[in-house]
């Protein structure tokens, strides 16, 4: 008998996988196999056109700053004298909204580097939001931009040891990150 049970969800991309990948995933779960993980890696690889991305490109005129609790220009701009000397230039709005009902899980802010431009989800613009877990999520994207990913074999590493290291140089990270656990069903919502 099992004294542990585990819930697993995998990604579509898995839905066809053969039994040596469906060995190695568990494998790689269980003990961090390397062998494992390059057989996974090499499946992604193969099959990567069945990941299918879904691109928003936002026009200048299409970008919004000032939501109704935060105005996301002004602390750009404030994070920007404070943490970089002023050296990053890029463009940043809310995104849209989307239905959230029965999600599991959100993406609070991404960059899009072919328009140099910080996309925040539009659920974080809430009275109950503290102003500090938007300063935190705008930092850590601008950190994206000053620090640049890593190609490892046929891998990206977003964030480096140099990133986990400069993120946790805001004020406020700390009391963000718990801030975010605690409070991720709420966002959801």
């Amino acid at each position: 008998t099992l004294k542990d049970t585990y819930t697993l969800r995998l990604h579509k991309i898995f839905k066809y996988a053969d039994r040596t990948i469906q060995k190695s995933l568990a494998n790689f779960l269980f003990t961090q196999d390397k062998l494992a993980s390059s057989i996974i890696e090499q499946y992604i690889y193969k099959n990567r056109k069945r990941i299918k991305i879904k691109k928003i490109h936002y026009k200048l005129e299409e970008l919004i700053e000032k939501g109704e609790f935060f105005d996301l220009g002004k602390i750009l701009k404030e994070i920007n004298r404070s943490y970089f000397d002023n050296q990053i230039e890029t463009r940043i709005t809310w995104g849209v909204r989307r239905s959230s009902s029965g999600a599991r899980s959100i993406n609070l802010g991404y960059y899009i580097p072919e328009d140099n431009l910080i996309v925040i989800t539009p659920n974080l613009d809430r009275i109950f939001v503290p102003r500090y877990v938007i300063t935190n999520l705008l930092y850590h994207e601008m950190l994206h931009i000053k620090i640049k990913s890593k190609k490892i074999g046929k891998r990206t590493i977003f964030h480096t040891k140099e990133f986990k290291i400069s993120e946790k140089e805001f004020e406020f990270y700390n009391e963000a990150v718990k801030w975010e656990k605690k409070n991720i069903k709420r966002i959801l919502r």
